[in-house]
């Protein structure tokens, strides 16, 4: 993203939308309840943030086709992998009593 391009007001609102969503993890848990396992509940928070994400992505092909290069696809892999194992012990060390 370049500023000069986007400005840098794009950049804040950017910044302050993601620290909101970090922020919504207490209330999901609470909302959902005992319905929905922690392991469950951060699956979901992933599926839906990647669907947003690809929503995004869609609007540039250039940046989705350059997330398939094998130089990008292994360390991809290895975040994807790693933030869904976060979001499970995270959750699952939250609902602990």
């Amino acid at each position: 993203m370049d500023a000069r391009e986007n400005g840098t007001a794009l950049g804040t609102g950017l910044v302050v939308a993601a620290a909101v969503l970090w922020g919504t993890v207490g209330p999901a848990q609470v909302l959902a309840g005992g319905t929905v396992g922690p392991a469950a509940l951060g699956g979901w928070r992933l599926v839906v943030g990647g669907l947003v994400l690809g929503a995004l992505t869609l609007r540039r092909p250039k940046g989705l086709r350059a997330l398939v290069t094998g130089a990008v696809l292994r360390p991809l892999l290895v975040c994807t992998v790693s933030t869904g194992a976060y979001q499970a012990a995270f959750l699952s060390s939250v609902s602990r009593p």
